[in-house]
This record gives structure tokens, sequence and C-alpha cells, in this order.
């Protein structure tokens, strides 16, 4: 699991890199079982970051109960203790990873059967 976190870690590094300038952070969080949860990382997003809004993005492939039910409960739950604490943001939960030619790409790279 270890492993599994870190990589987290690694990938918002890279998004950060790779937005730049057009995010003030890029914060991971867990569903459960590790920390940060959702709640500490938006929290960490609206109240160390300053941000105006928070674009929650999902590390998932399709539209199941985490992404219809868990993800939007818990982001609510968030939004509403910090915006009962007098924080004022916009909020979003994006679509999942889904089906693209950015990710039939990366598979095909990945099987060795793609040059970069």
């Amino acid at each position: 699991r270890k492993e599994a976190n870190n990589m987290l870690d690694e990938v918002s590094a890279v998004v950060a890199q790779r937005a730049g300038d057009r995010v003030v952070a890029v914060v991971p969080a867990h569903m459960e079982l590790s920390k940060p949860d959702i709640m500490e990382a938006f929290s960490e997003c609206v109240t160390v970051h300053e941000a105006d809004q928070v674009l929650v993005v999902p590390m998932f492939f399709a539209r199941g109960r985490h992404i219809n039910e868990d993800i939007p409960r818990l982001v609510e739950h968030a939004a509403q203790t910090l915006s009962n604490n007098g924080y004022n943001f916009s909020h979003r939960i994006c679509e999942p990873l889904g089906v693209s030619n950015q990710l039939a790409d990366l598979l095909l790279l990945r099987a060795g059967l793609l040059e970069q």
C-alpha cells in the first residue's frame, strides 16, 4: 500500500508541474484507509493554498459507487464544513478517466506497441 500511496503523490506532483500556473496546488486525497482523506485535502486547498475553486479529479475509470455516491457525499461534507467556517470558494467534481484516445495510447505505449 505504501508504494501505491507514493505513486499518488508522484502523479500529483507531475500533474502540478504540467498544470503550471493554471492551478494553485494539486493535493492528493484517498477515499479510505490512507491519509490525507478528502476532507483533509479539500481543507488544505482552501485554508493553506487559499484556492477559490476546488476541482476534485477522481482517478477512477468508470462511474461506480465511489463516483456516484461516496465522493459527492464526502466532497459536500468538506465543502459545507469549510463554508460554515467562513471560507468562500466554489467546487466541482470532474468526470472519471473514462475512455479516451490518450488512455489507449498510454496502454499501447506500456505494451511496447507505440513509440513516444
